[in-house]
Parts: structure tokens; C-alpha cells; sequence
């Protein structure tokens, strides 16, 4: 990992510390940890160890999102304090701080899976980049996908994976 992008991260770190405090004080007021960010680009957006008391928020799910979105999930991660199991109890320990949250819980993951969706894009370019010979030939395939915007949801990264595939043989 490069100085610049620890550096992010620790700013990551940071503010979603304070931020997560900040919400804490005005709603459940529960004991935890810390924060930590990770990488993780699956189903997890965030998730709290009840044990060590530190919430993991992925950064996909943090960064170019709606504060609104990113607020339900520390109160999300908060609420599993009191109430560790996703029924009907910890729900409505959710709705008492965001009512609309089955309405941003779906941006929100639309969000997720949107930077996920780049920073794949970005680290399959990074890569060509880093080999002259391929990036003459794959840049065209990728920008006249990437210009198709029919292809933009799921096709998308399957033209990727198979551009890649592609300059393998190379």
C-alpha cells in the first residue's frame, strides 16, 4: 500500500470515528471500540464485533455515498449493540432514528455496488497501463464498452473481465 493511500485511509479512519461517535451521543449512546476501513467488496458493507466492540465499515461503502446512507449504516452498526440478530426488535430499533431506512438501505447498496464497480474498472486500467504493449491494444476495447451505456450495469464488468482474458494471449 502506497504513503498516499494510507494516509487516506487514517483520514478514513478518522473521520468515521468521529462521525460514528457523533451519532452514537444522539441516539443508542452504546459502548464501542474504534472504527476500522476495509476493502471488503462482497455483501458486507459494514459489520461491528460484538466482542472487540470496533466497527469495520468497507470503504466502498463509505466514500460517494449519500450521508444519509452512510448514517444508517453506523446506525445499523450501532443498534447490533443492543440487539445482535436482524428481527423484528433490532429493526425497530433502526426505524426510531431513520423511519425511511428500507429506502436508503437501497441506495445505499446501489451506491456499493457502484464503487466496487469502478475501483474494478480502475484497477484493471492500472494494470494495462503498467504494460505499454497491452494498453495500446486493450484501451480501445475498454473505452468502446465503457462508451456503450447499455452495458454499464453487469455487462460492463463482464467486457472487462473478458478484455482481460483477451491480453492475456497477447
Amino acid at each position: 500500500m502506497s504513503v498516499s493511500n494510507l494516509n487516506n485511509l487514517k483520514l478514513y479512519e478518522s473521520f468515521m470515528d468521529s462521525y460514528t461517535r457523533k451519532i452514537n451521543e444522539a441516539t443508542f449512546n452504546v459502548p464501542f471500540k474504534g472504527v476500522r476501513i476495509g476493502n471488503a467488496k462482497r455483501t458486507r458493507l459494514a459489520q461491528i464485533n460484538l466482542k472487540s466492540k470496533i466497527i469495520t465499515f468497507s470503504r466502498y461503502a463509505i466514500e460517494n455515498v449519500p450521508e444519509r446512507g452512510r448514517r444508517y449504516l453506523v446506525i445499523h452498526e450501532l443498534a447490533h449493540v443492543i440487539e445482535p440478530s436482524h428481527n423484528k426488535k433490532f429493526w425497530a430499533l433502526v426505524k426510531r432514528y431513520e423511519p425511511d431506512y428500507k429506502i436508503i438501505e437501497k441506495q445505499l447498496e446501489q451506491a456499493f455496488v457502484k464503487n466496487v464497480k469502478q475501483a474494478n474498472y480502475n484497477e484493471k486500467k492500472k494494470i494495462i497501463k503498467n504494460d505499454p504493449g497491452l494498453f495500446s491494444v486493450a484501451e480501445d476495447l475498454t473505452l468502446s464498452f465503457f462508451k456503450n451505456e447499455s452495458v454499464a450495469s453487469g455487462g460492463f464488468v463482464k467486457a472487462v473481465q473478458l478484455k482481460f482474458e483477451f491480453t492475456e494471449f497477447i
